[in-house]
């Protein structure tokens, strides 16, 4: 079928990747990344190539493949990648605001970057918080800058410590004006918060991120 075509051909994509993450070859991996882009475009990158390769790198970490040096030096080159596409998209927009961050402690940049590739896909501009805000500081900008979102990016690294998670979630609900609507992706985020709607994969985020815009533009 074409979508199996097409995942064996991604496959492919990415183990020439791989390859060049173990010839440490930056320049072959951006344009890599530049020529897929164009091809699939964003969304589609994110899902079908940027997942599979962190999960790829992952895997070949784990079983001895590529060094945690290969792995850092990859995982450089596609956040500087991704970081360049969203700077480029949110390039003079004013529409509305949305707020993306993380929680303190985290460490991993790779889906708050994804995240944030998909949010400026929408007519919003980004104020982007980066890794390991504090809570307090969260909360200040976000009352201050009054964005009509905050998004969330949870990594794998808080599944460990759900509680402490979930009471920084509530407290940054509580602590918001309501007219600030709060989403949150990624492995470590709990389910069932009040106030705080969780977000299963790029796609439903993107899909969410349109209807959330036109109920703006209705109110309005």
């Amino acid at each position: 079928s074409a979508s199996q075509a097409r995942t064996s051909s991604n496959e492919m994509v990415i183990e020439r990747w791989v390859k060049g993450i173990h010839e440490y070859d930056d320049d072959f991996l951006l344009q890599g990344f530049h020529e897929q882009w164009s091809r699939v475009g964003p969304l589609n990158f994110i899902t079908e190539l940027s997942i599979p390769l962190i999960e790829r790198i992952g895997t070949g970490w784990e079983t001895g493949e590529l060094t945690v040096t290969q792995e850092h030096f990859a995982t450089e080159c596609l956040s500087s990648f991704l970081t360049s596409k969203w700077r480029q998209l949110n390039n003079r927009k004013s529409e509305w605001t949305v707020l993306m961050g993380t929680l303190p402690g985290e460490t991993h940049n790779l889906g708050l970057l994804m995240s944030t590739v998909v949010a400026s896909l929408s007519h919003a501009k980004v104020i982007y918080l980066g890794l390991d805000t504090p809570l307090e500081g969260l909360i200040e900008t976000a009352n201050i800058h009054e964005p009509e979102l905050l998004c969330l990016s949870i990594s794998w690294l808080f599944i460990e410590k759900p509680v402490e998670t979930e009471n920084h979630l509530l407290q940054v609900r509580k602590e918001l004006s309501n007219k600030i609507q709060i989403i949150s992706g990624g492995k470590g985020t709990p389910k069932n918060i009040t106030g705080i709607t969780r977000m299963e994969n790029f796609n439903d985020f993107n899909k969410w991120l349109v209807d959330f815009e036109n109920r703006l533009e209705t109110s309005n």
